[in-house]
């Protein structure tokens, strides 16, 4: 998708603002060359350049922009000599003075209210933006998730979108607040002295080129920057994750200095930039310099040959015409610079938001169907399945079982046999190289994501909990429909009776906030078996017909571990249960075994 194409998704809903932003702009550059207009009878008056009298017009009879203008102008000048003939030099003076403060209020009034509708634009657009990304990712297929660097997915959703937030205004700055102003200004020009116009814009062209040469290799240089900084992320990410490992092995040094190298990488980068973009506002200064220097040397001669017809004030009146037109130009040629820059920020954003919605994804057949699971058919069956990550090592190869409905399996092997994978195909979270997996009979890759997943209760080996209270980390995901339509008191009831079957209901009572209690970043303030009892709590609420038990207890304490498997043998009661293990102990509690890798021990 193009820059403008990316834009283009967000801009309609605004449609209304950008109306008005455009209809102030243009009455604000109205504004400003009517006060601009001011200086010829200042320079008549003050210098007597012309004792000519003015003689009024009558309506002009064509509705064209010269002939309104002439009309106008001649009419107010007529005024003006009138009053000062009656009242004197010092009153017209004064006329003219009011005149200016007058235009000058209407014209900055108009441009504050164009930018008072223009920022909800620049703000709203963010806010889409950021809503849009965030639901993309909660969408994402999870192999992408296993492949790309973490950090540099958080970089994009946040130093990214900052950028896409300047090119936003930016944007509108190219497209609106600088070639309105400038498109009028030229007008203006145009009905004062054509000739000379033309020399001004082939001035002006020359510097556009000036501009576009410079800023060349702007956009590669920021992708490369945005990249380093999405590493920078993630090498953050990854010392605050692993510090207790870092200290245990006295690596602090050797994760610094890889740091070291890659922050460095990422300063010599942007100095690159931003020593282009420097050079940007000194070249547009000297340029500008230069070009009215041109135009008063060759606007001049000719005036004063008689050449262009026009007397010495209305060329006043027309540099100062040009050189209004030159902030806008300048501002365009910014716009432009950034835009190079951040059009960068903007396709890494694009990638996000063209990713497939994994919670969509279904197959090529036909549209997505319902799970049906009072189906005469096994609750999960592999049917020669095999799965790799990355092409040509397979971490399943031609693996086929059945678990029937109401009855436990468990999964084992050692690590790295692909069990955990195993438990992704299921959850749809990857899709088979080859073969079908089925739940209730039908091909989970034919199947809705949203029905499939309500379908399945999930304890995973590393329970992840939420900064957020006791009671919402055990309530995610149930049904939000069962706690409106049940009442605020049934649902909590619902929750607290979870957390009793689950044998965690007393421990959280015992805390001074109880259900309330925040667990902190990660449930960090929970211990592991404190955090795998809310995730098996979460299961108990969600009393889905599948349940999967990803080594729930592998990284528990004996005691904890005990607490957990009791809960867990409760909430298999009644339903199809995929136990995933590698203990000998936790595999018997299943009424058959699925070994990846060889026979299982004897004694199991």
């Amino acid at each position: 998708m193009s820059y403008f194409g990316l834009l283009s998704r967000f801009f309609p809903k605004y449609k209304g603002n950008i109306i008005l932003n455009i209809l102030f702009m243009i009455l604000s550059a109205v504004f400003s060359i009517v006060s601009f207009s001011a200086v010829i009878p200042i320079i008549n008056m003050l210098f007597g350049v012309s004792d000519s009298a003015i003689e009024p017009l009558s309506a002009p009879a064509s509705a064209s922009i010269s002939d309104l203008f002439s009309y106008l102008g001649n009419n107010m000048l007529y005024f003006l000599q009138e009053q000062t003939i009656e009242h004197g030099p010092g009153y017209g003076l004064l006329l003219i003075a009011s005149f200016i403060v007058v235009s000058s209020v209407l014209a900055n009034g108009c441009s504050y209210l164009a930018e008072y509708y223009r920022i909800p634009m620049r703000v709203g657009i963010l806010r889409d933006l950021r809503k849009e990304l965030f639901d993309r990712v909660l969408g994402f297929p999870a192999g992408l998730l296993t492949k790309d660097n973490r950090g540099d997915l958080v970089s994009r959703m946040t130093n990214d979108v900052l950028e896409v937030e300047w090119c936003v205004s930016n944007t509108l700055d190219l497209l609106i607040e600088h070639p309105i102003p400038v498109i009028i200004y030229l007008v203006t020009m145009f009905t004062i002295s054509p000739g000379l116009t033309l020399f001004a814009i082939a001035l002006l062209v020359i510097c556009a080129l000036i501009v576009i040469a410079i800023g060349y290799s702007l956009k590669k240089i920021a992708h490369k920057g945005q990249s380093e900084r999405g590493e920078i992320l993630s090498k953050y990410e990854e010392a605050v994750g692993g510090l207790a490992v870092i200290r245990s092995f006295n690596a602090e040094r050797q994760m610094a200095d890889r740091f070291d190298e890659v922050n460095e990488e990422n300063r010599r980068t942007f100095q690159k930039m931003n020593r282009v973009l420097a050079l940007s506002s000194p070249v547009t200064k000297v340029t500008v310099s230069t070009v009215l220097a041109l135009l008063l040397w060759y606007g001049g001669k000719h005036i004063l040959g008689g050449s262009f017809g026009i007397s010495g004030a209305s060329f006043v009146y027309f540099l100062l015409v040009f050189h209004s037109v030159i902030n806008p130009v300048r501002g365009i040629a910014k716009a432009s610079y950034s835009i190079r820059k951040q059009v960068a920020s903007l396709e890494r954003i694009n990638k996000i938001l063209n990713m497939e919605d994994d919670l969509l994804a279904g197959s090529d057949d036909g549209p997505l169907e319902s799970v049906d699971v009072e189906a005469d058919a096994p609750a999960i069956e592999f049917d020669d399945v095999s799965f790799s990550y990355l092409e040509g090592q397979p971490v399943l190869k031609n693996l086929s079982f059945k678990l029937e409905k109401g009855k436990s399996l468990a999964l084992v092997g050692p690590v790295g046999a692909g069990k955990t994978s195993t438990a992704g195909l299921i959850m749809k979270f990857f899709a088979p190289d080859e073969g079908a997996v089925r739940i209730f009979g039908k091909d989970v890759g034919a199947v809705s994501s949203v029905d499939l997943r309500r379908c399945v209760g999930y304890v995973p080996q590393d329970s992840i909990l939420f900064n957020d209270t006791i009671f919402n980390n055990i309530a995610l995901g149930a049904d939000a429909s069962l706690s409106k339509a049940s009442g605020k008191e049934t649902w909590t009831g619902a929750v607290i009776d979870a957390a009793k079957k689950a044998g965690i209901h007393d421990f959280i009572t015992s805390l001074p906030d109880g259900y309330g209690t925040i667990v902190g970043d990660r449930g960090s303030r929970l211990s592991g078996g404190q955090k795998q009892l809310i995730a098996v709590a979460r299961a108990f609420l969600k009393d889905a017909p599948i349940l999967i038990l990803d080594e729930a207890t592998s990284s528990l304490d004996p005691e904890s571990s005990s607490m957990v498997i009791k809960a867990a043998a409760d909430l298999m009661k009644s339903r199809s249960t995929l136990i995933i293990t590698h203990r000998e102990d936790i595999a018997a509690m299943a009424d058959s075994v699925v070994s990846l890798s060889g026979p299982m021990p004897s004694n199991i």
